[in-house]
């Protein structure tokens, strides 16, 4: 069963508005590539030593920075699968010296349609940039500043869970924390989807390690750009 995004009350499968409020439901069979990471992080991230990132419906923890690192890798390498963007290593000139970066660029043809928010998020700056940006600079004006802005970005995604009925947030009073309760069963739902973006971000690394290196930490950069200054 999953659940209504508005008032958490259970529904069934395939059900286009919530019997208890009435509410329209989300196409469920639209799962971006950033809510798969989410779903199943044990997929593409690896333990940590202290804390991390509880995977839903599992007893796994994995490295916040990694689940946050693969969202984007996800995002970006599923646009370029889509033909929405092109992804490429291309010289930058700075002040004393030329070095090699990484850019996102629109294609002519790109005509998206469905993306889920991250992915328009991207879509929309480079958009803004007049069709090419820099991937550091794409992550960086999208991730918020915070003390540990991949746990900060990592925790923005469960909205998205929560519209598609996978998840809902019960209160516990006022001294707890909400209990985020997921429904275990239709999350399985997606383990094959969660599966083909790990073989789209494995086959990447095989092909074009050079660039998927770059990529990486790029995105890294642009999330470190993000942390606190006391």
């Amino acid at each position: 069963m999953a659940y209504c995004p508005k008032c958490g009350k259970t529904v069934s499968g395939g059900a286009a508005f919530c019997p208890s409020c009435g509410s329209r439901l989300v196409d469920e069979s639209v799962v971006s590539p950033v809510s798969l990471v989410y779903l199943f992080g044990d997929l593409v991230a690896s333990k940590p030593r202290l804390g991390g990132f509880q995977v839903p419906c599992t007893d796994k923890k994995v490295k916040h920075s990694e689940v946050a690192n693969t969202m984007f890798m996800a995002a970006f390498l599923s646009m370029s699968r889509d033909g929405i963007v092109d992804i490429s290593l291309a010289e930058k000139n700075s002040l004393f010296r030329k070095t090699i970066d990484a850019y996102v660029t629109l294609r002519d043809e790109a005509s998206p349609m469905n993306l889920g928010d991250l992915e328009q998020k991207i879509y929309n700056k480079i958009k803004q940039d007049k069709d090419k940006s820099l991937v550091y600079d794409v992550v960086r004006l999208i991730v918020e500043e915070a003390s540990n802005p991949w746990v900060n970005f990592v925790n923005t995604i469960e909205k998205e869970i929560v519209e598609l009925g996978l998840l809902k947030r019960v209160s516990r009073g006022l001294l707890r924390s909400d209990e985020l309760v997921f429904s275990c069963q239709e999350i399985e739902k997606y383990k094959e989807d969660a599966l083909k973006i790990r073989s789209l971000l494995d086959e990447w690394r095989v092909k074009k390690p050079e660039l998927c290196k770059k990529l990486w930490e790029r995105i890294d950069s642009g999330f470190k750009a993000n942390i606190e200054q006391d």
